[in-house]
């Protein structure tokens, strides 16, 4: 919880934004490294991060790191008890209203309900970050590939024009492969594997997936339905296809790393048709 505590200092005359004051020094590095040296745009760095984009251009302004330093709390009827309400929150859920009940009826507290609310919402909010941390997830050799679609403008002769970069990329090793194609169709999606199998000399057990329109469908209530023609291919080769959680493609960032190809750069090696 310590590293919890620090983050980036506002800027001078900026209002102290809570997500910025949970950002750690390694984190605020990983910014600047990917900004500076990955040359990520900054909204690239922040759904990688899983930051306010906000957050992340305060950081980037910031010539050094600074410890966050939060400023006093005024003095209220609940600071007497704020050692056992630290103690406490996370043993009730961080739930303002058994932690009043319990001050009020057990420890002799006389302030409000809105005061105990107003002092836990910081530290369910520390919580809800330090759990959010990622966690780099292993994968032993042979288990699973992530894939994903980027995007590259390409100066030909009679133009500038956009390719699609399929990117498969090995869990294990980080080994990727990159096919730029004139669009993200069905059957330019599955040539794409099929190539891809090829340059591998084979491919993993599990595949993953970002929940494109060309791998399953959405059917309400958070369930999907697998694309038929999509779903022979991947029992024809062989392979388990899994998704991402809704809404969490940093599920498969080692594949994110490698989708993140800038105007007129592609990776060595890139097939272009």
């Amino acid at each position: 919880m310590e590293e919890l505590r620090q983050g980036c200092a506002s800027l001078p005359g900026e209002p102290a934004h809570r997500e910025v004051a949970m950002i750690g020094e390694e984190q605020w590095q990983e910014m600047h490294r990917l900004f500076t040296v990955e040359r990520w745009s900054k909204s690239a760095i922040a759904r990688e991060l899983d930051l306010d984009v906000k957050t992340v251009r305060r950081c980037l302004r910031q010539a050094a790191w600074a410890p966050y330093e939060r400023s006093p709390r005024p003095e209220t009827r609940l600071t007497a008890h704020a050692e056992f309400v630290h103690r406490r929150a996370p043993e009730v859920g961080y739930s303002a209203r058994i932690l009043f009940q319990e001050l009020a009826h057990q420890h002799g507290y006389i302030g409000s309900y809105e005061t105990v609310k107003r002092f836990v919402r910081p530290l369910r909010d520390a919580q809800t970050l330090a759990e959010r941390a990622a966690v780099r997830f292993e994968t032993p050799p042979g288990l699973q590939s992530q894939i994903d679609w980027g995007q590259a403008v390409i100066p030909f002769r009679p133009g500038r024009a956009v390719r699609h970069i399929f990117v498969l990329t090995l869990g294990f090793s980080r080994r990727g492969f990159y096919l730029a194609c004139p669009d993200e169709q069905l059957h330019t999606f599955l040539d794409a594997h099929e190539q891809a199998f090829d340059y591998f000399g084979g491919h993993t057990r599990e595949h993953l997936y970002d929940r494109p329109r060309t791998v399953c469908r959405p059917t309400g209530e958070g369930g999907v339905a697998w694309n038929a023609t999509f779903k022979s291919f991947a029992h024809y080769w062989g392979f388990e296809p899994r998704l991402c959680r809704a809404y969490r493609a940093r599920t498969k960032g080692k594949v994110e790393s490698g989708v993140k190809v800038r105007q007129a750069e592609l990776p060595a090696g890139t097939r272009v048709p």
